[in-house]
């Protein structure tokens, strides 16, 4: 599909926007953030799988993973769960490995560790099923217990978020007063410590 990239609105996303003028219409516009809502409509409409690989343009912070401009590739599929979803992700991966790399399955790669060094060269094998990990498990085995409160909707948990703290100043030496954001939504579940849960499944446990 080929949604538009200028309208009146922008949504599907919680992210600052570029904002710009129709002189015609004398009308401000936005640049979108995400092709969400109109691939939704368009299988509320009747169209049972969707995608599009597209422009998204957000008006926010430059840094080595976040770009104002970047190239998404998004889709729904009416009557598929998150499972479906995973075992696509598994079939495009081996798709695109064996589309690289030829028929073996076998990638090595080579990552910068914590401290901004090479790490030895890491094997990945893409024939294998992926492990399939719980979000707060993950999260939880790095921390070495378990989180109290974690699972909890709305459960403003101070317990949790002290681990979570004290995991990210070891690792990162990270100054904490400033990565908890009280009623943003960017938080995970409404949760102060929801947070802290991303950072750390993104720098850590993914």
């Amino acid at each position: 599909m080929e949604t538009p990239i200028l309208g009146l609105d922008y949504g599907g996303a919680t992210a600052r926007p570029f904002v710009t003028h129709h002189n015609e219409m004398d009308s401000a516009m936005y640049l979108r953030i995400a092709p969400e809502l109109r691939l939704k409509q368009l299988v509320v409409a009747g169209f049972d799988r969707v995608f599009e690989i597209g422009r998204q343009f957000r008006n926010e912070g430059v840094d080595p993973t976040h770009n104002p401009e970047f190239t998404t590739c998004e889709l729904y599929a009416a009557y598929t769960d998150y499972h479906d979803l995973m075992d696509m992700t598994e079939q495009l991966l081996r798709q695109i490995v064996t589309s690289v790399h030829g028929p073996e399955y076998v990638v090595e790669c080579i990552s910068k560790g914590t401290d901004g060094n090479k790490e030895d060269p890491t094997t990945l094998e893409f024939d294998k099923p992926f492990q399939r990990l719980d979000y707060f498990d993950a999260i939880a085995s790095k921390v070495g217990g378990d989180l109290p409160g974690a699972r909890a909707v709305h459960e403003d948990c101070k317990e949790t978020r002290q681990i979570l703290r004290g995991m990210l100043v070891i690792h990162f030496k990270l100054k904490m007063p400033n990565l908890v954001m009280a009623n943003s939504t960017y938080l995970l579940a409404g949760s102060p410590e929801g947070r802290l849960f991303k950072l750390y499944l993104r720098k850590v446990a993914r």
